[in-house]
């Protein structure tokens, strides 16, 4: 019986452990991630909606779920010839850091982010990606103080 009521001891004991434990793990602090990432300037409108121009200049935005004081948000433009390009890092302004995309080729970008630990190498967050097509296009210049149809836009020639 003695060894019986040892076995259930132990048993208990063992629990007990496993779900403090548990409850620790559950309750560790959420690790700050990209959420989204998203081109805030409009592409292309018609046929070519949903594509972007080369030689035009686009913000875009990256959202991350939790601003570490110290963490930075990396940015990179990958293009259709494996060529990475408008690299950034910049910290977060509260949840959000603006990043410029200006493609220079025809073809399919990968932009991606991600935000970076800096206090550890080991545990950098993974990359998150979004993939945009870009066309031929002519950018419009700025004309300052009269506004003109298309002024500081871009018009896209072709897919």
């Amino acid at each position: 019986m003695a060894f019986t009521k040892g076995r259930r001891v132990v048993g208990a004991a063992t629990a007990l452990v496993g779900a403090g434990a548990a409850a620790l793990v559950m309750a560790a602090p959420a690790s700050a991630a990209v959420t989204s990432l998203q081109i805030t300037t409009p592409s292309g409108y018609g046929s070519v909606a949903d594509r972007y121009g080369v030689g035009c200049e686009y913000d875009v935005e990256v959202t991350i779920n939790n601003a570490r004081p110290r963490s930075d948000v990396s940015y990179i433009a990958q293009g259709p010839d494996g060529k990475a390009s408008n690299v950034g890092t910049k910290k977060a302004s509260g949840t959000t850091a603006t990043f410029e995309f200006k493609p220079t080729v025809p073809g399919e970008y990968t932009l991606q982010a991600r935000q970076i630990d800096n206090v550890n190498d080991q545990n950098q967050e993974t990359w998150v990606e979004k993939k945009v097509q870009v066309g031929r296009a002519i950018a419009t210049p700025d004309t300052g103080s009269v506004e003109l149809p298309f002024s500081d836009s871009c018009i896209i020639l072709a897919p």
